[in-house]
């Protein structure tokens, strides 16, 4: 699932909202079902007069759909020619210590890595905790798959903001 919006005006001021197009729905409508397959858009907001780019997204967790997941973020960011951030679940670790065991998969993390190198993200500090997920069990596992990343140009103006927080 991805959160998005249309382009607007760079001038223009876009609230967080989930579309395409459509209002979310009443307490007493069924949710309408989502379309599984990994699509990013971004959405162009202006601050203090300079666009920036935020795109929210969820990663599926299935193996088969996280490289086209990967390859779409790649492509967003041909279409942020400004400060981007990009923030969501990603259900993808970046680093072994992002879960508290041993079951990972290094060639996913490699994957992930390699994309967030390549598009020069800064990974956002988690204050205060280690990991974002847990299944809840007694002996739960836990993961930091929930991100905020944002490009250089996003905190070169904001450089106080860093952590993003």
């Amino acid at each position: 699932m991805i959160w998005r919006s249309a382009t607007p005006a760079p001038s223009a001021t876009v609230p967080l909202a989930p579309t395409p197009s459509a209002a979310l729905p009443s307490a007493t409508e069924p949710p309408a079902p989502v379309d599984p397959s990994p699509s990013l858009a971004p959405m162009a907001v202006a601050v203090w007069g300079d666009p920036w780019w935020l795109s929210v997204v969820y990663g599926l967790s299935t193996d088969a759909l996280k490289q086209e997941f990967l390859s779409k973020i790649r492509d967003i960011r041909v279409d942020c020619p400004s400060a981007w951030a990009i923030a969501g679940d990603f259900n993808l670790l970046l680093d072994p210590p992002d879960k508290n065991n041993d079951r990972i998969n290094r060639s996913w993390i490699r994957c992930f890595r390699l994309v967030v190198n390549e598009l020069a993200l800064k990974d956002a500090p988690l204050i205060g905790r280690s990991f974002t997920w847990s299944n809840e069990r007694v002996l739960p596992t836990l993961e930091k798959i929930d991100r905020w990343f944002g490009s250089v140009e996003w905190e070169t103006p904001l450089p106080r903001q860093s952590s993003f927080c």
